[in-house]
């Protein structure tokens, strides 16, 4: 019991360790690019912001390895969380572009160093068994946050400050990276426990308990998966930085588009609860077949939007609930298609290819709302390539199968 409890605790933190360095950094954020835009800057400018961001995280994926061989799990995704901090901080006091530059480049490091490949790594040495609904619990951060705060950031930013707002999300940070440094362990034994489910193993045979390994699929297979993955970065990443500039942009207010993030928040949060379980019950093909098609409704749904208010909301709500294969899905697919020796390489890439298809496309919708007048367009864009995604995906799958066999 105690160590179920123990490792239980330890998926609750890394609920609230992305819900600063992913969910302030992206969900939580589109919340303000309404009011930057208000500021004087263009469409471009501000999903040249979310561009930064990304460029910023795909650096520091790339230097994670070499960061965490420096220090431990516990002390990085501390800092991450504090650079959340910073980012925001800074956001608050800057009264030029150059200032928001500089913060989105602090949140983006943050997100990469203290994103979905810490945290995987964390849940991997804490379960044996149940791992995807580990993830699955610990990505629900990313969704937590965008249920409450959108709400009061509007309101705060409008009816005291822009800035209050901003350290509103900065001062919950520090709140987090606390939290996370007191109750994080690296590893179960740091505890003088077990990972979940290591008891279960060890009576099904006479070896020591061993972490259950995957399948190297070959590396072209590997390559298009590469490829498919960033199309999904994009979707999961530029839509989500654009919802409320889509929706103001068709004629509704701040509020509105506002709630339409709780209506994300929440379905995001239902989401992650179903995903995981899913996942370990059916396995990663089958669930997030079912995922891709929500999301892919939910993409058309934004797409109407501008004819009711309901379309709005609908599409919020689908493409929340379809958005799993894009957070707990990268880690689940590095799991199936790997050997736990390759595991942390083969996620690493994963997660560089899902962050440069954010790169690629979050400048896309703002220019072409600068050309056309409208995101409407790059919403049928984002539904095509949820659509190549997951024909790539059960392709992927349908091979590896075949070469186990």
């Amino acid at each position: 019991m105690k160590r179920f409890h123990h490792s239980w605790i330890i998926a609750l933190c890394g609920v609230f360790v992305l819900m600063c360095t992913n969910g302030f950094s992206a969900n939580i954020f589109a919340s303000y690019l309404p009011f930057i835009r208000d500021l004087g800057y263009s469409g471009t400018q501000a999903s040249a912001l979310v561009t930064t961001r990304c460029v910023a995280s795909f650096l520091g994926m790339t230097i994670l390895p070499y960061v965490y061989r420096r220090i431990n799990l516990r002390w990085g995704l501390t800092i991450a969380c504090l650079l959340i901090a910073v980012a925001f901080i800074i956001y608050s006091v800057a009264h030029t572009y150059a200032g928001f530059v500089t913060a989105a480049t602090a949140m983006g490091l943050a997100h990469g160093l203290g994103g979905m490949i810490p945290i995987s790594i964390l849940m991997n040495n804490w379960f044996y068994r149940r791992r995807a609904t580990a993830i699955s619990i610990c990505t629900l951060g990313m969704g937590v946050g965008a249920i409450v705060l959108p709400p009061i950031i509007v309101r705060v930013a409008q009816s005291v400050s822009l800035s209050v707002a901003f350290r509103l999300i900065s001062y919950l940070s520090v709140i987090i990276a606390v939290f996370s440094y007191l109750i994080i362990r690296d590893t179960p034994a740091e505890s003088k426990l077990s990972p979940y489910g290591a008891g279960e193993l060890q009576e099904k045979s006479d070896q020591p308990a061993a972490s259950p390994e995957g399948h190297d699929v070959p590396r072209v297979t590997r390559y298009i998966m590469l490829f498919a993955l960033l199309l999904l970065g994009g979707v999961a990443v530029s839509a989500s930085g654009h919802y409320t500039t889509l929706f103001t942009s068709v004629g509704y207010s701040k509020e509105a588009a506002a709630l339409s993030l709780t209506v994300l928040g929440i379905s995001l949060v239902v989401s992650k609860l179903t995903f995981g379980p899913l996942v370990d019950r059916w396995g990663g093909e089958k669930a997030s077949l079912l995922f891709l098609i929500i999301l892919t409704l939910g993409t058309v749904f934004c797409c109407l939007s501008p004819i009711h208010p309901a379309f709005m909301y609908a599409g919020t709500l689908f493409m929340g609930y379809g958005y799993s294969p894009a957070t707990v899905g990268i880690s689940i697919y590095a799991t199936d298609f790997s050997t736990a020796r390759n595991f942390s390489s083969l996620l690493k890439d994963f997660q560089r290819a899902y962050i440069v298809g954010g790169i690629v496309f979050t400048a896309i919708p703002g220019r072409l709302f600068d050309v056309f007048g409208s995101y409407v367009i790059s919403y049928w864009m984002f539904a095509a390539m949820v659509v190549i995604f997951t024909v790539v995906l059960l392709l992927v799958y349908h091979s590896a199968e075949v070469k186990k066999a």
